[in-house]
């Protein structure tokens, strides 16, 4: 438990809280914990919204934020408290549209209790009205209805003893009838927000616009969060245009996700709203939106229909020159997982000189080299192959954090697909450079540390890695390289757990000799049901004899 410990109280600390850092701490010794401990000698709250909570007989005072989504790792009663929390804001705001919020606590610590309500209140109003943020720590607890009334809560005497240890400027803030000498005690919502925060009440237009949700959506590098995003809005209230924009946003994160099953879902309802809303939703938008419901049939690996689809739609003319970038690129995708790589190859290079024709299209080049290093090593290119990859090492922005796992992913899986295992090696771990460029710091970590690998492109990454290890006869760093790949349960239709299975049936090629067919065997039987499109279109990873069965993996396209 002492990682959990010292992440919590490394959180705490970063938010002022020094003395609920050193109890979270307790007797917890070492070198980590005892520079916390010093740190928290001069901490001070800083200004914001905090919950005052009881945990293990004392009292506790924890940095609340909001978020936009709703809370999914939190206990059930922190969850119930904060949609209490958002239902008492929509009405105080008398705004029932306003996208649903949830918290943010303190990573890996586990807090429980309806009274983070009234602090998680506070914390929505802040985050939705910018000139209601506190000029001090705001410190608080209560349960919250959906009225917006304060009810009383327990431990409050523990939890004012807690807070009283923490330095800096604050307000207290409690339920009416507490006994609670020096607080302020409130009956409702509106009497604690004039209590603490601050005067503005004017509401953030990117805060609750649709077209706020969808940019702040569109920026977030992870998928997962940004559907998050999407599903907070409440769709039931928009009309058929907007509607059809959030189904067909949302549709295209899952499946960036790997949820393909639950994308084609969002996609098939958007389809009818779109066709009807087209002029509404604008024709740039919607020549967009048609792009991704193809890809999203990709994804259910019915290529041959999405070939004929994007060929077709290539012949026609594009209201903006993305789509048609967009478009080439994604039938040079149907076209490689239809095993076609040299046909895809020459596609993507039509889409190059598009690249310089604005500063939007050059910001996605990245994208466009990564497919073409990896076309030029399934086609057998070996000078393509050289010269993209170094052409993507240098167009990858230095801190784009996002684009160099897929840059680095491609460029690993290109020279392993060429048979260059040592060199792909030797660059992941930061022993070599490759075309004058070391490897990120995260492509480092996922080759050499002892972390969790988990989501795309990162286990296709480890994946190629394990392949390598095995070809150089290191079968041990194969195996340990592969035991970290997270292996999720995942809905029937999640690609990405699919492609992590994937990374398990790669390393039984690997197993001893006398265990090998028994972990094929497990492996595949692990693999099928995880996305039945891609383990059809895939049959000879089934079928495939185990001398058979890498060449079978290297016609994933993914």
């Amino acid at each position: 438990m002492s990682d959990v410990h010292l992440a919590a109280a490394r959180a705490l600390l970063d938010a002022g809280a020094g003395a609920s850092a050193c109890r979270v701490l307790g007797a917890l010794r070492g070198r980590e914990a005892n520079d916390l401990r010093e740190a928290s000698a001069s901490a001070s709250l800083s200004p914001g919204v905090y919950a005052m909570v009881e945990h293990e007989g004392a009292g506790l005072v924890l940095p609340v934020r909001a978020r936009v989504g709703p809370s999914p790792w939190a206990p059930p009663d922190v969850r119930e408290a904060s949609a209490a929390a958002m239902a008492a804001v929509r009405a105080w705001l008398r705004e029932p549209s306003l996208p649903e919020l949830g918290v943010e606590l303190p990573p890996a610590f586990g807090v429980r209790g309806i009274s983070m309500g009234l602090p998680a209140a506070l914390a929505f109003v802040a985050h939705l009205c910018p000139g209601a943020a506190p000029e001090v720590a705001v410190l608080a607890t209560g349960r919250i209805d959906a009225s917006g009334a304060v009810l009383p809560v327990a431990h409050v005497r523990e939890k004012l003893a807690g807070a009283a240890e923490e330095a800096g400027r604050r307000v207290v803030v409690v339920p009416l009838g507490a006994d609670a000498p020096g607080a302020i005690a409130v009956a409702d919502l509106g009497a604690a927000v004039d209590a603490c925060l601050g005067p503005g009440r004017a509401l953030d237009p990117a805060a609750i616009s649709l077209d706020g949700a969808i940019a702040r959506a569109r920026l977030e590098a992870d998928p997962r969060a940004a559907a998050a995003i999407l599903e907070a809005i409440p769709r039931v209230r928009l009309a058929a245009a907007d509607r059809a924009r959030v189904l067909l946003e949302l549709g295209t994160r899952l499946r960036h996700a790997g949820e393909t099953a639950r994308a084609t879902e969002l996609h098939e309802a958007a389809r009818a709203e779109l066709a009807a809303s087209r002029q509404v939703v604008g024709l740039e938008a919607a020549e967009r939106y048609e792009l991704e419901v193809i890809l999203t049939g990709l994804d259910r690996y019915e290529l041959e229909g999405a070939a004929a689809a994007l060929s077709a739609r290539l012949a026609e003319p594009f209201f903006a020159l993305r789509s048609e970038l967009r478009c080439r690129g994604a039938l040079a995708q149907a076209l490689s997982m239809l095993g076609r790589p040299r046909e895809a190859l020459a596609l993507r290079e039509e889409n190059q000189p598009l690249h310089e024709r604005s500063d939007e299209l050059a910001r996605v080049l990245p994208g466009t080299l990564c497919q073409l290093a990896l076309d030029a090593a399934r086609a057998g290119e070996a000078a393509a192959l050289e010269r993209y990859a170094a052409a993507l090492l240098r167009a990858t922005p230095p801190g784009d954090a996002r684009q160099w796992a897929f840059s680095a992913s491609a460029v690993v899986r290109a020279l392993v697909l060429a048979g260059r295992d040592a060199e792909a090696v030797a660059w992941a771990r930061g022993e070599r450079m490759l075309h004058g460029v070391l490897a990120s710091a995260a492509l480092v970590r996922l080759a050499t540390s002892g972390a969790p690998i988990a989501g795309h492109p990162e286990t296709s990454t480890a994946r190629a890695l394990v392949r390598a290890h095995g070809r150089l006869g290191d079968a041990e760093a194969a195996s340990r390289l592969a035991a970290r790949v997270v292996q999720s349960e995942g809905a029937r239709g999640d690609h990405a757990a699919w492609l992590a299975r994937l990374a398990a049936l790669e390393a039984a090629l690997w197993a001893p000799p006398a265990e090998r067919a028994r972990a094929i065997d497990a492996a595949r039987a692990a693999l099928r049901p995880a996305h039945e499109p891609a383990s059809a279109h895939h049959a000879d990873l089934f079928t495939a004899a185990p001398g058979d069965l890498a060449a079978a993996i290297d016609r994933v396209f993914y």
